[in-house]
């Protein structure tokens, strides 16, 4: 790695990791997958006011030339599905 690479870790912080038994290590692993996974979490919950829902498909699929009222309800029955 280069010296401009962004270190994710400090000296102390590093120095400490080798230190650690295989308990505090453990420890240590899983707090960092914790804090990754509730990341991701907090992230899919962000994107979530921006997902389509069936409404936003309804609004588009009726402007589409020769798709009419009947052929609209079967096709939001099947996009219905899909959001249960």
């Amino acid at each position: 790695m280069s010296k401009k690479s962004k270190n994710l870790i400090s000296r102390d912080k590093y120095k400490e990791i080798k230190r650690m038994d295989h308990t505090s290590m453990s420890e240590f692993y899983t707090k960092v997958w914790q804090e990754g996974f509730d990341n991701g979490v907090k992230a899919g919950n962000d994107n979530r006011e921006a997902a389509v829902t069936p409404e936003d498909i309804r609004e588009v699929i009726k402007d589409v030339k020769g798709i009419g009222e009947v052929k609209l309800k079967a096709i939001m029955e099947q996009i219905g599905t899909l959001y249960k």
